[in-house]
């Protein structure tokens, strides 16, 4: 737990973490969270508690929910055409980006690394 001071600005939630880190955080931060996700349906993987966890730094949160339900490359990348922000024009969210860092961070603690 960290204190911090009020007013709590967006850029005080990235002043700890590493480059990779605030990239792969803003990345979950442009998910919308949506209620009935267009990406994945929930029982196949949460997609948008994973992002939401990633979004604020808690990546061992994120990393719990993905080990509880992971899917194959392939469905990911089905996830990420099926984002709502795709399909709206803009540029999807990188589901497969942020779940590859997340599986990333098991090889490094498998590794000791600490982070």
């Amino acid at each position: 737990v960290r204190l911090v001071n009020k007013p709590y600005t967006l850029e005080q939630l990235y002043d700890t973490c590493s480059a990779e880190q605030r990239t792969i955080m803003r990345q979950a931060r442009r998910c919308r969270m949506c209620e009935k996700p267009f990406c994945a349906p929930v029982d196949k993987l949460d997609v948008r508690g994973i992002m939401r966890r990633v979004a604020v730094g808690n990546f061992f949160g994120a990393l719990k929910r993905w080990q509880q339900q992971p899917v194959a490359e392939n469905k990911l990348t089905e996830f990420e055409a099926n984002c709502i922000l795709g399909i709206e024009g803009e540029e999807p969210v990188a589901i497969r980006e942020v779940l590859s860092y997340l599986i990333g961070l098991t090889t490094e603690l498998s590794d000791g690394v600490n982070i």
